[in-house]
């Protein structure tokens, strides 16, 4: 793997020797097209500058990220951004290094340029690019070499090779006058005309658009900061305070406008752009729309690592592709984050057994009841409509069941029923959907939700207690005792919470519920609870019985 990227990690002293090129020793933003673990950046690693990076090898962004690096794209050579870098530094591949420095100096737009290559490259300019790259050396920097920088004892991989240390300086001002004169360019835009924007509204390209409407959202961008700095810059002429010493052109020194300074503003629009476009592919995907509020803000979380990539259509489909890969892992995320709103409300929802594992941790689990579970008040006892918060929690039970059923959403929706029967379901009647009756008590506060797929309730019970490590992986890995007190969890939670109230009580209101049996039992001035469930040898020192007999007396 290492051969196919020509990964050969700086040495530090020649990433010091790189970095002393440098004419400005105060870098605004800095970009490293061929990153690897960072090794080149070690110089500035503790410098509160921001650095963009990119790297082909995959396995090396964690660490890229760890150190504070942005990752925003993987192959320099496809990497078009707007951003305005005051410094870029690369050690490209030997094999490319020519193609990646003229790229380099394509993107650089006023700032400086540091590369090492291979010495042959810049010695021996047989090829159209090694001329054009000999031609920037000539006009715009100067290059140095160094001999066997890759044996320092530092070095993860020795080789004796010559380098040559290219730099390159491109310095842009802005020329007032002549932007003035562009301004007659400026036409408005025309919503009707035939061509992109006509595109924009093709349903079946939806990737495509939203990457056109981006990057023309980007290019109408940088000409506003223009247009507005040329604004600000006219405002000034006309402008002039007693007492400040002026320029030429009737400017102070406070009032004028830099390149640097406009490529910041631009530089800050364009993240905040790129951002807003990375959201809004994600919200508008209907693959996310299948999962619950937390697996959705989850994903989100994530993508917060991932909206400094650069917004093209490829990384779009790396991005969504990544999602398909681990939606078995998500599925499961669904599956599990609908138990626990149905769980955690109270115990009575749970059945409880023995967990497969036998330390603390897993030693308890819990299934959901198959024939009634109890929800709180889903906020519609004043209004004609549920809350936008009770939506999404039934929304989130439903969609884990469709999931269980092998469909994409239920066909029957439970909150169109509740809202097309309204009055029907505030009268404490009962309302059917594809997965649920369910029914509004008003005096108590509470909806009873009652699964009309007991086959599907028992398939998440089966499904989260392998997550969660309460039920072996594979069936015949338990033996028939384990699963039979696992078949018989009602009858013998019935028992425990008759013979034991306190304890179920405990169970409700503790926050930390895989500790609460410790609670109990320290309440009731008993040991931890062991064997069968809910402590069946803790019932046996009270009352003689042994956990079957327990079991045999609830049958």
């Amino acid at each position: 793997m290492q051969d196919i990227y020509q990964f050969y990690p700086t040495p530090k002293t020649l990433a010091a020797r790189a970095w002393s090129l440098f004419t400005n020793p105060n870098p605004r933003r800095v970009l490293e097209p061929s990153a690897g673990r960072g090794d080149l950046l070690r110089p500035i690693h503790d410098r509160h500058v921001k650095v963009d990076v990119l790297e082909i090898n995959l396995e090396h962004h964690p660490t890229l990220r760890e150190q504070q690096y942005t990752v925003v794209g993987t192959d320099f050579l496809k990497y078009r951004s707007p951003v305005g870098y005051s410094h870029i530094i690369l050690n490209p591949p030997f094999n490319k290094g020519v193609e990646h420095v003229l790229h380099a100096w394509d993107l650089l737009k006023n700032g400086e340029l540091v590369a090492i290559v291979n010495a042959e490259t810049v010695d021996n300019p047989y090829t159209e690019k090694r001329q054009q790259l000999k031609r920037l050396i000539e006009t715009y920097g100067e290059v140095k070499y160094e001999d066997c920088a890759f044996t320092d004892p530092d070095t993860l991989r020795k080789t004796c090779v010559r380098v040559a240390l290219i730099h390159l300086t491109k310095e842009q001002r802005l020329d007032w006058p002549d932007c003035f004169g562009d301004m007659t360019k400026d036409r408005p835009l025309d919503l009707d005309a035939e061509g992109p924007l006509n595109e924009l509204a093709l349903p079946n390209s939806t990737i495509k658009n939203t990457v056109a409407a981006f990057n023309a959202a980007v290019e109408s961008m940088i000409e506003a900061a223009k247009a507005e700095a040329r604004a600000n810059y006219y405002q000034s002429l006309i402008s002039v305070k007693a007492g400040l010493d002026m320029d030429v052109f009737g400017r102070s020194e406070s009032q004028s406008i830099t390149y640097e300074g406009l490529q910041d503003i631009i530089n800050e629009r364009y993240d905040t752009l790129k951002e807003q476009a990375w959201r809004t592919v994600l919200r508008a995907s209907d693959f996310t729309s299948r999962f619950t509020r937390n697996v959705r803000q989850r994903i989100e979380q994530e993508l917060d690592t991932l909206i400094s990539m650069e917004f093209t259509t490829e990384n779009i489909h790396a991005l969504l592709g990544g999602l398909i890969a681990n939606k078995n892992d998500l599925d499961i995320q669904v599956i599990v984050d609908a138990f626990d709103k149905i769980t955690q409300y109270h115990t009575g929802n749970r059945d409880y057994y023995r967990g497969w594992k036998s330390n603390d941790k897993h030693r308890l689990g819990w299934r959901i009841k198959p024939r009634r579970v109890v929800l709180p008040e889903m906020g519609c006892r004043f209004t004609h409509s549920l809350e936008w918060d009770a939506k999404e929690t039934l929304f989130d039970i439903e969609r884990a069941f469709a999931l269980l059923d092998g469909k994409i959403a239920a066909n029957n929706s439970i909150v169109e029923v509740i809202e097309r029967h309204h009055s029907s379901y505030k009268s404490s009647e009962r309302v059917s959907a594809s997965y649920f009756d369910m029914r509004f008590y008003p005096k108590a506060g509470t909806v009873h939700i009652f699964p009309t797929r007991p086959d599907l309730v028992e398939r998440m019970n089966r499904i989260v207690g392998r997550y969660r490590q309460w039920l072996p992986d594979q069936e015949t890995a338990a033996p028939a005792e384990f699963w039979e007190q696992y078949e018989n969890a009602g009858r013998v939670t019935k028992t425990m919470g008759q013979l034991m109230p306190d304890s179920l009580h405990l169970w409700e209101h503790d926050k930390h519920k895989d500790d609460a049996h410790a609670a109990a039992c320290e309440k009731l001035g008993i040991p931890l609870w062991e064997g069968a469930v809910l402590g069946a040898k803790a019932h046996a020192a009270v009352d003689g019985q042994t956990p079957l007999m327990l079991m045999e007396d609830t049958a």
